[in-house]
């Protein structure tokens, strides 16, 4: 699951891991989301993006934790809310990654 928030971009690692449609999901350590969640964020904070003589480079902060979604508003105006303390944990790195040195 992602989802932009802002001028931000929010992805979310399951503890289930899906081999196929067939197959009942097969949960994986903590361990091993940690190492897959973290391979992610490198790989993107290796990535530059680039248009034209604007390039871009994301910089990244996880947290972990149980969180709660919810859907809010209706029709045309919706929004997905997500809560926890990964969200908190984010938050206060954030500060440290918009400081960090590139």
């Amino acid at each position: 699951f992602f989802k932009f928030a802002g001028d931000a971009l929010l992805v979310l690692f399951e503890h289930f891991h899906i081999e196929s449609a067939d197959k009942v999901q097969q949960p994986e350590t903590f361990a091993e989301v940690a190492h897959r969640s973290i391979a992610c964020a490198m790989r993107c904070a290796q990535t530059v993006f680039v248009e034209g003589n604007v390039s871009l480079r994301l910089k990244c902060a996880l947290g972990s934790s149980s969180l709660f979604g919810m859907h809010l508003g209706r029709g045309d105006r919706r929004e997905f809310l997500i809560a926890g303390n990964a969200i908190e944990q984010v938050a206060r790195a954030e500060l440290e990654v918009l400081t960090a040195k590139t």
